[in-house]
């Protein structure tokens, strides 16, 4: 996967041009210097200072980033980043909340009935037609009922 590295340098807040930095990119797993004070290009963006690198990297690492404008002094020499590792997994999970997200809206945005043939209660999408959910519906004894609604239990 390449990562575009995008940085900007300032002199005294505003944006200096014309610099040839370059950058030094740490595995932080062993501590490799995988990119060693290669020059960074000026990115013709239309912003003074932009500077840009692409890194082919492997995303199951994390990496540590530093640009040395070489000839800006202070605190406004270095830029700094992290380049995260990639979680696999991290797909999965923002799927299921996405999944999780659309089941709430759907059951929030349509209508409720309760089937009094069944003891259950149905809920339906937002059209008020396609099903959603359905629950079984028990009065305090543990009977099921449709009327005195003391629990529910999805089927």
């Amino acid at each position: 996967m390449t990562v575009r590295i995008s940085i900007l340098f300032l002199e005294n807040d505003i944006g200096k041009a014309g610099l040839t930095p370059t950058i030094k990119i740490t595995r932080d797993s062993d501590h490799v210097v995988v990119v060693n004070d290669v020059e960074v290009t000026d990115e013709d963006s239309g912003i003074a200072g932009h500077y840009l690198y692409e890194f082919a990297n492997d995303t199951a690492e994390s990496y540590f980033v530093r640009v040395d404008s070489v000839t800006l002094t202070g605190n406004e020499r270095y830029a700094w980043a992290i380049i995260q590792a990639y979680l696999g997994e991290y797909d999965a999970v923002i799927a299921a909340i996405q999944t999780d997200v659309t089941f709430m809206k759907d059951i929030e945005g349509g209508k409720w009935e309760i089937d009094t043939v069944n003891n259950q209660m149905v809920f339906y999408k937002s059209d008020n037609v396609t099903e959603v959910a359905r629950f079984n519906l028990f009065n305090s004894a543990g009977v099921a009922a449709s009327e005195n609604i003391f629990k529910r239990e999805r089927v």
